[in-house]
């Protein structure tokens, strides 16, 4: 199996959150060999989402895993909205696990 390209990588969309929150933390594991990524957090209606990570966009460096659960730039989402996830970067891994915390 190949790297994942993040231009060919389709989104991840959770069609509604089911309340509100604001996120504390997020962790992401790349697996496949040592690399780099980059995860946005979108939200918004198909065609109009907005990022809600500011300046901590779930990423990973340089390795095989990465983690934030300092999170300051978020914005908070409400019940109902459509939360988008976005490969914007990759390099090596074949698979990209995590998870957000809320």
């Amino acid at each position: 199996m190949n790297a994942i390209v993040a231009a060919d990588a389709p989104d991840l969309v959770i069609p509604y959150a089911d309340r509100d929150a604001t996120a504390s933390a997020w962790y992401v594991e790349g697996q496949g060999g040592t690399g780099s990524c980059e995860i946005d957090v979108l939200v918004g209606a198909s065609g109009s989402e907005s990022s809600i990570a500011g300046t901590e966009k779930p990423t990973i460096s340089t390795g095989t895993a990465g983690s934030d659960a300092t999170l300051t730039s978020w914005t908070a989402i409400s019940a109902g909205d459509r939360i988008t996830l976005q490969l914007s970067s990759s390099s090596t891994f074949k698979y990209i696990t995590g998870k957000i915390i809320y």
